[in-house]
């Protein structure tokens, strides 16, 4: 198969889920008959085009084996190691957060922006639902999910919920996943 056919391949298959770039390149590489220099090249065109990202697939498998599964961080960061995912990527992606403690925020684009905030509520993402095959998550009833999600809703400000001209809404990053991010750039960038 051609490198074309072979990227167009993968790009629906990456759209359809998230992979890591190790399940990428191997697959590549079993597509394009073991040339891992072809499968090399397939693999940077499909990150610079946003279908593969090791951050986003570490959350997404971090999430689905936390809640799904049951797992803790030693297995999900053992298991995203022995994909191949950096020790970095892994950390941001099961970061913990002391509320305690107060929590520096920038904007990404603006480095200089930079908040602390003090008194804030970190809600845990990743929540069990099976522990050893046991249901352990209470699921909250109908009338409480839309209470929850009203909540939510009203903690946006008015200029990121109007319909007309909607205002961006930002997401700044700590600077422990800027400096991943930021390293990552620099390393792709090298070229």
């Amino acid at each position: 198969m051609d490198r074309a056919y072979v990227t167009d391949r993968l790009r629906a298959l990456c759209s359809r889920r998230e992979y890591c770039s190790s399940d990428i390149l191997k697959k590549a590489a079993s597509m394009l008959d073991g040339n891992m220099d072809e499968a090399r090249i397939v693999l940077e065109k499909l990150v610079e085009e946003k279908y593969v990202d090791d951050y986003r697939y570490s959350c997404a498998y971090a999430r689905d084996k936390a809640s799904i599964a049951g797992w803790g961080a030693v297995k999900i960061r053992y298991m995203l190691r022995a994909k191949g995912v950096a020790g970095e990527v892994i950390d941001a992606a099961i970061e913990e957060i002391d509320e305690s403690k107060p929590y520096t925020l920038f904007d990404p684009d603006f480095t200089w922006k930079r908040k602390e905030v003090e008194n804030f509520v970190a809600r845990k993402m990743l929540v069990p639902v099976f522990v050893n095959g046991e249901c352990v998550y209470d699921e909250p009833d109908i009338d409480e999910i839309r209470d929850y999600c009203s909540e939510q809703i009203d903690n946006l400000w008015e200029e990121v919920k109007r319909f007309e001209n909607p205002h961006e809404y930002y997401v700044d990053l700590s600077p422990k996943l800027w400096k991943i991010k930021d390293k990552m750039l620099k390393e792709h960038n090298k070229d």
